[in-house]
């Protein structure tokens, strides 16, 4: 239990149980205290925030952004969406390869399955594409970034 909301553990599974995981950053003087911040943070994101850090400079030579701004009490340049590849690679887990792009509310698997994480993390009821205009856009937006990834 975390507060009175019930967390099923999901370690190895791409719901947001398995994928979706706090980062603290204790850096006195540096990173303001109490700062809570729900920017998506990819793993891609560190090296260039530590090269930031650093004052080292890494244009081009990442994947991806640093967070350092965000961290500082700036606006910084947060992620829109991440990209999520999984593949299941033991014998025991009997799982086929998963992918995903996620935004903070939305995100929609490479078989079409969208869901609304914030409202639903467990992925229990999946969103058709033509539920609503908010939807249909998100569905077209999603789409093209898994698409383009893929080319």
């Amino acid at each position: 239990m975390m507060g009175d909301k019930e967390i099923i553990g999901g370690k190895g599974l791409t719901s947001d149980t398995g994928t979706h995981v706090p980062l603290i950053c204790n850096w006195p003087k540096a990173v303001p205290q109490e700062t809570v911040i729900d920017d998506l943070v990819d793993a891609s994101d560190f090296l260039p925030t530590m090269l930031d850090i650093s004052n080292i400079e890494h244009n081009d030579i990442t994947d991806g952004r640093s967070f350092y701004s965000q961290i500082s009490g700036k606006k910084g340049n947060p992620r829109e969406w991440i990209y999520f590849y999984f593949d299941p690679n033991s014998p025991r887990l009997k799982r086929p390869v998963s992918e995903f792009v996620r935004e903070r509310k939305w995100k929609l698997y490479s078989d079409d399955r969208m869901f609304n994480v914030l409202d639903d993390p467990d992925e229990k009821n999946i969103i058709s594409c033509n539920e609503n205009e908010e939807t249909k856009e998100v569905y077209k937006k999603l789409k093209k970034i898994l698409a383009d990834i893929k080319n």
